[in-house]
């Protein structure tokens, strides 16, 4: 698949999104890269999208604030 960083506000709206390349199940992820947040966002999300741009999983997430 392929993975990106969704940035999402309070509501849950996707602001933006970084696309990170390819992935495999059995093989490590490493991410090392500066981002700079749309303004509003609330959640960063590292997710999974298979070859038809389907959500296909969430390796991580990240709530800012309260």
């Amino acid at each position: 698949g392929e993975a990106a960083i969704v940035f999402r506000d309070p509501a849950g709206k996707t602001l933006g999104r970084l696309d990170c390349g390819p992935v495999a199940p059995l093989e490590p992820v490493e991410l090392n890269r500066q981002v700079e947040l749309p303004r509003g966002t609330r959640e960063i999300t590292f997710e999974v999208y298979d070859g038809s741009a389907n959500r296909v999983g969430n390796l991580g997430t990240i709530i800012l604030g309260k």
